[in-house]
């Protein structure tokens, strides 16, 4: 039996018992998904950096009527120093996962978040708000990936997916919710303005250590570390029985059995299964597929909206600029609901090819009004169609690249090395936003609008990067997944059309050249 066998049968085991409760690990796994608020708060709330207030208190460059401004370079520090907390926390920590398990590494990952926006607090420099956003995006950077592994662990099999995309929407839910927080407070004259965002900050942190408290830790990873009373809990808990229930029993003797079976196959396959330069089949590959993914999910552009959009909307014309993340927010978790049912409905191939083509016709149409249009005598109806084309650009991300980019990413791997595989994507995926962060103030103070057509170049080669080199993951195991990198170089043959029954159906025999192994072998 190979691991990955083992990996199928371990996380169906947990689910498709037809004679325990599915709702104990639903409610988890919400619970886990939670963190998304967290995320989301601070991408909506990040609006704060336009209060005058927050200007004046970490501005360097004075205006002759006592105003201060920030520079493009310190503004994109600020802003980026997220990114690279994350990109940080996401590489660095989640490894102790395998060390001190789950559920402490999340709780202490949202310690880091609260001392981050305490920091920001206290903090009468820029570079003091700079240290702060690190250790915000470290803590998020970690518990990201951390969760989104614990919420696979614990979820039924068949929910999966709409479960772990169950952080994105949180994370939409989030970003509404600090939109609306930094438009209440617009009016505010006192430094409270910046500072009511950073108290709900360390309070959302808080609600998420306590709400992860009471989340079962991952059963395998107690019994790997032999805690097998606190394993039996941990089934009970997720199954919606007591503990003392023989089934509880039968499943902690099975698991531990697995358990056994997929360290014999690790400890006598070849030695670098678990590496990433060396490991088979073709791990490094994937791990270059799975880190481009997560590029080309930033490059379509969403945080240029996100993180920017009220100095956007400013300079197109629009009224009241810090109303348009309200909108946006608001666009972004309507459709990120919808994509819970496309996930679960549509192939994965499909929807990120679909979604690069759409908003790629969608932020061209919205540069090319901001270049040529928005000073012609109709400038106030080319920003209303510009806001128009961002609400839509947004609600195609939010049901396809949004979601659909770490669902792909956290089925692409083997269990033996997807954490490692994982975390150097998503640490990529945060580079590529502290760049993009970074870098925008400047780009957009000198081409403006011209930018937007970047983000669709880049889109239009993510349409034939997924095409080439993302296989379908959604109907098929990870063993299919191993023999598609194991014969090909592409995946271009592989339908990418409309889901049939035909299509949720198909299945393909594959040998398997490893030999089974039994405990009595040893």
């Amino acid at each position: 039996m190979t691991e990955e066998s083992l990996e199928s049968t371990r996380m169906s085991t947990l689910g498709k018992d037809k004679h325990h409760k599915t709702t104990p690990s639903i409610v988890y796994c919400l619970g886990l998904a939670l963190a998304g608020i967290v995320f989301g708060f601070d991408i909506g709330s990040i609006g704060m950096i336009n209060f005058q207030t927050y200007r004046d208190q970490f501005g360097d460059i004075v205006y002759p009527s006592g105003e201060k401004r920030i520079n493009e370079v310190v503004l994109g520090l600020i802003v980026s120093g997220f990114s690279l907390g994350a990109a940080l926390g996401g590489l660095l920590l989640p490894r102790f996962a395998d060390n001190y398990g789950k559920k402490p590494l999340i709780l202490f990952s949202m310690f880091l978040y609260f001392l981050g926006s305490l920091t920001v607090f206290w903090a009468w420099v820029w570079w003091q708000v700079f240290l702060g956003r690190i250790l915000n995006g470290a803590g998020v950077g970690c518990c990201g990936v951390v969760s989104v592994m614990l919420i696979s662990e614990l979820s039924p099999p068949d929910l999966k997916g709409p479960l772990v995309s169950s952080f994105q929407v949180f994370t939409t839910v989030g970003i509404l919710f600090g939109a609306l927080v930094i438009y209440l407070c617009k009016n505010e004259r006192s430094r409270w303005q910046y500072r009511i965002g950073l108290v709900i900050q360390m309070n959302l942190a808080n609600i998420v250590a306590i709400v992860t408290a009471f989340v079962p830790e991952s059963p395998v990873y107690l019994i790997k570390s032999r805690q097998y009373n606190k394993a039996l809990r941990s089934i009970g808990r997720i199954k919606g029985l007591s503990p003392t229930d023989h089934r509880v029993e039968t499943e902690l003797n099975d698991l531990r059995e697995r358990t056994q079976l997929e360290s014999l196959n690790i400890a006598l396959s070849d030695p670098n299964s678990t590496s990433i330069l060396k490991g088979e089949p073709r791990i490094l590959f994937r791990t270059v597929i799975g880190t481009i993914l997560m590029i080309f999910q930033q490059l379509t552009g969403i945080n240029y909206f996100f993180f920017f959009g009220v100095a956007i909307f400013e300079n197109a014309g629009v009224e009241d600029p810090f109303l348009t993340p309200v909108i946006l927010g608001a666009v972004n978790l309507v459709f990120s609901f919808l994509s819970l049912w496309l996930v679960s409905q549509y192939p994965r191939r499909w929807l990120l090819i679909s979604g690069s083509f759409v908003m790629m016709i969608l932020i061209f149409m919205f540069s090319t009004c901001g270049v040529f249009f928005l000073d012609s005598s109709n400038g106030a109806v080319v920003g209303s169609i510009m806001i128009l084309l961002t609400c839509f650009f947004i609600g195609a991300f939010a049901c396809t690249w949004g979601p659909l980019s770490f669902v792909v990413l956290s089925e692409l791997f083997p269990i033996r090395v997807r954490s490692k595989s994982m975390s150097i994507a998503s640490a990529m995926n945060w580079t590529t936003t502290f760049a993009l962060s970074l870098l925008s103030p400047l780009i957009i103070r000198y081409i403006g609008f011209w930018y937007g057509y970047v983000f669709a170049a880049f889109l239009f080669l993510s349409a034939f990067f997924v095409f080439y080199y993302i296989p379908e993951t959604k109907y098929d195991t990870i063993e299919q997944i191993d023999h598609y990198y194991e014969t090909m170089t592409t995946f271009n043959e592989f339908s990418i059309g409309f889901p049939t029954k035909t299509f949720k159906k198909r299945n393909k025999s594959i040998t398997v050249k490893q030999p089974e192994i039994q405990l009595h072998d040893v």
